[in-house]
C-alpha cells in the first residue's frame, strides 16, 4: 500500500496528522475537540481532557475516519 506525502495546504480534518496536531495544540486543542464533540453529539460538552493519539495506518485508503481520544468529565 503506497502513501503519498502531501503539503499542509492539501490536508483536511480527516487527515490523522492534522487532527492530532490540532487536538494536542496547547491553545486550541481542548476548545476544538469540545466543539467537534458538541456538533457530533448535538449537545453541550463540559470539561474534557485530550489524550495524545497513536498513529494507526488506514487499512483501506478510500475509507477513513479520525481518531480523537478525549475524556469527557460531566457532573451528574
Amino acid at each position: 500500500m503506497a502513501y503519498t506525502k502531501r503539503k499542509l495546504e492539501e490536508l483536511n480534518i480527516m487527515d490523522d496528522f492534522l487532527m492530532n496536531a490540532v487536538a494536542t495544540d496547547e491553545e486550541v486543542g481542548v476548545p476544538f475537540c469540545r466543539e467537534i464533540l458538541s456538533v457530533l453529539l448535538q449537545r453541550e460538552i463540559g470539561e474534557i481532557r485530550v489524550v495524545s493519539q497513536r498513529t494507526i495506518p488506514a487499512l483501506t485508503p478510500t475509507l477513513r475516519g479520525i481518531r480523537m481520544d478525549v475524556e469527557v468529565i460531566e457532573d451528574v
